[in-house]
């Protein structure tokens, strides 16, 4: 009755070329200021805590494969050449890499994608106790993280799943 989607983090296939610290991302967004436009923060589960998470100045590069089905065309990296040259020098791993786009400069497909920019409900998923945090908009997570996306009862569904019953039956 709530409308409630359950979707799990994204897919890089190999976080160390995907995921950047934030000193990286001031480099590649000093060299092209259009890389901003890829670059978005993460959350992994050692972040998410009870009522709240620790942003540890990670970024995600989004370059996504698109989405066919909202006429979303995918990332074409040499748009972005900075991006490229940070991804380029992890080319032996991207390329072999079993998570990926088109090309292997792009993400895996992500039917989701618009949905990490709204607010959402966010837990990891190897944890000695359940934690449930609210996460506001744009801020996406890796696949050590689950999101839950609801339009109406976020603050509800966080207040609940956060006792001490939810845990132990889960």
């Amino acid at each position: 009755k709530w409308d409630i989607s359950i979707y799990r983090g994204i897919l890089t296939g190999y976080n160390e070329a995907f995921i950047i610290n934030e000193e990286k991302k001031n480099e590649l967004v000093s060299k092209d200021p259009k890389t901003a436009e890829l670059i978005r923060p993460v959350l992994r589960g050692r972040d998410i805590h009870r009522y709240g998470y620790s942003f540890s100045n990670l970024y995600l590069i989004n370059t996504h494969n698109g989405m066919k089905e909202h006429g979303v065309p995918r990332i074409d990296v040499e748009d972005y050449p900075a991006v490229k040259k940070h991804l380029d020098e992890h080319w032996g791993k991207i390329e072999k890499r079993f998570d990926k786009g088109e090309t292997p400069y792009n993400l895996r497909n992500c039917a989701y994608l618009d949905d990490f920019s709204m607010q959402k409900v966010m837990y990891n998923d190897i944890c000695q106790r359940l934690s449930f945090c609210l996460v506001p908009e744009n801020i996406f997570c890796v696949n050590t993280v689950y999101f839950i996306k609801n339009n109406q009862h976020l603050k509800y569904l966080l207040a609940y799943l956060n006792t001490k019953i939810v845990n132990w039956y889960y």
